[in-house]
């Protein structure tokens, strides 16, 4: 693989994958373990934040492509915005 293409990894796509799959899981399913009696408690991960992950995963992957920073510190930039993601949105359902 080019050294080009290695030094840019993650790419912005694979961001925007993984917030929207965590946004669309933590916001579909927290709704229902931590406020079971709100009827329309998943439609937060349907509507907002999925889309909100991946729009907010693809801005942020753009911005970590362009720094000049190792491939180490990508992925654990990617670690780290995945889990501060995770962990707000499980804290705004609940009750």
């Amino acid at each position: 693989m080019d050294e080009s293409i290695r030094k840019r990894w993650p790419p912005a796509g694979l961001w925007a994958l993984v917030l929207g799959a965590i946004g669309f899981c933590a916001g579909f399913y927290g709704p229902i373990v931590l406020s079971p009696q709100a009827n329309q408690g998943p439609l937060l991960g349907i509507f907002i934040t999925g889309p909100g992950g991946a729009l907010g995963g693809l801005v942020l992957g753009a911005i970590f492509q362009y720094l000049p920073i190792s491939t180490a510190r990508r992925w654990q930039a990617l670690l780290i915005a995945s889990v501060v993601y995770l962990l707000g949105i499980l804290y705004f359902c609940l009750p």
